[in-house]
């Protein structure tokens, strides 16, 4: 399918199996969603940009989503989140039968309240899910929204007191597991995006970013495998950069102390970059460097 000229109020939202080639911009408010690759000449402001395969934009991407493949936001923070949940519950149980077996018969809710509020481990994984999810326009996001509305429901604050069995904590975790799966089971095709700038803007692919030109100014860029920018003087300010391998960046931060955060997920991966200022925050695997 091509377009001849821009997205906008006269030609709708784009919807498409196959591949979507569109010669000027995409407007404001507007969808384009691709079962191929999708190329766009011009600038994209304000819209949500979605392929199956690969994506190239020649302008400026202005407080836009975009994204390449499966959503990496739910499986790089989303999915893992999910199973660390699991386990915590998993400690909880196997904590209480060992270590009060004799009260069992007399509900268990005070415990899993006691033991769940020593950590916070619980609530900081949950409110980082829904952090995440205001990124991603994943149709399994409603599935990780299921999951957080019945932690709350069941084990936030007093709730934890109406737990009566360890049966309760353990269907918990057989639901956690189920979703987990079923989150896992699709199917990572390996898609690109390469970009002059954005600024703004969520981008993510379940391949490798590159950035052509002037760089990206308070966007998160997430990449299963790297993130390039091709040119030594482009920017990197605020927001985050997050690789699965590698990084390889211009200037990251700036001389005003805008705080920009780079994390490769891979213990082995490796960060590069022309110059780091003030503020910068590097994660290698569990490594970190602050500048």
């Amino acid at each position: 399918l091509t377009i001849a000229g821009d997205v906008d109020v006269d030609t709708g939202n784009i919807r498409f199996d196959g591949d979507v080639v569109i010669r000027g911009n995409v407007k404001e408010g507007l969808r384009v969603t691709a079962g191929g690759n999708v190329l766009i000449g011009g600038n994209c402001y304000h819209a949500v940009i979605r392929a199956g395969g690969s994506i190239r934009i020649w302008g400026k991407v202005i407080n836009c989503k975009v994204s390449a493949g499966v959503d990496m936001i739910m499986h790089l923070f989303v999915i893992p989140a999910i199973g660390n949940i699991k386990h915590i519950l998993s400690t909880v149980v196997e904590r209480i039968a060992s270590a009060y077996p004799s009260r069992l018969e007399r509900g268990v809710g005070h415990m899993v309240y006691t033991i769940l509020n020593e950590s916070k481990k619980l609530k900081k994984l949950v409110e980082d899910m829904e952090n995440m999810l205001l990124y991603t326009e994943s149709e399994d996001a409603e599935r990780a929204s299921a999951v957080i509305s019945k932690i709350k429901k069941e084990l936030f604050g007093t709730n934890a007191l109406h737990i009566r069995t360890l049966d309760q904590i353990k269907e918990i975790c057989a639901f956690l597991e189920e979703q987990e799966d079923l989150l896992r089971k699709r199917h990572i095709a390996s898609t690109n995006i390469t970009l002059e700038y954005c600024e703004n803007s969520v981008i993510q692919c379940s391949g490798s970013i590159t950035v052509m030109g002037r760089g990206s100014y308070r966007s998160n860029l997430i990449a299963k495998n790297h993130i390039l920018q091709k040119r030594a003087d482009g920017v990197v300010i605020g927001g985050a950069l997050v690789a699965g391998k590698m990084i390889k960046a211009g200037i990251v931060g700036s001389t005003a102390g805008i705080k920009t955060y780079c994390r490769i997920l891979d213990a082995d991966g490796s960060f590069k970059a022309t110059q780091c200022h003030l503020n910068t925050i590097i994660r290698v695997g569990e490594q970190v460097t602050t500048y």
